[in-house]
């Protein structure tokens, strides 16, 4: 909320003058202590374009597709756990380009470009930091 405060002043006398000052004065959407007291069936919703706004919550097991969510079914939680442990197997037969992570502030041993041996099957890591180089 915005506040306009203006002040007019106005001098009599040999000399008389006038003057006028405004202000604008701030505050916050919600004070801390608005906030302490605020319906807990009311919420701020921040969106991009728009002008923070007080809404009432939605109650989301009313919504059509609440089956679908992980609070309503557990088989469909996402398991980080099992994501990352996740590993492509790449067959022998198949192409596939080879990048080994090294940090910028370390040199590659010559040796380790030279040969990297025969694999029957090789293990590729989908986690890499996004600052790799090609070898």
């Amino acid at each position: 909320e915005t506040i306009m405060l203006a002040n007019n002043s106005v001098s009599r006398g040999q000399s008389p003058s006038y003057s006028r000052n405004e202000q604008k004065l701030g505050k916050d959407l919600l004070s801390t202590d608005e906030l302490a007291i605020l319906d807990g069936s009311k919420c701020i919703l921040q969106l991009r374009g728009v002008r923070p706004f007080l809404s009432s919550k939605y109650d989301i097991t009313q919504h059509k597709n609440y089956r679908h969510l992980s609070d309503a079914n557990p088989k469909y939680a996402f398991d980080v756990g099992k994501h990352i442990k996740k590993r492509l197997k790449v067959k022998p037969t198949e192409e596939y380009e080879y990048f080994e992570y090294i940090p910028a502030d370390e040199e590659m041993p010559q040796e380790a470009l030279s040969d990297f041996g025969n694999f029957d099957e090789v293990e590729i890591f989908t986690d890499f930091p996004d600052d790799l180089e090609p070898i």
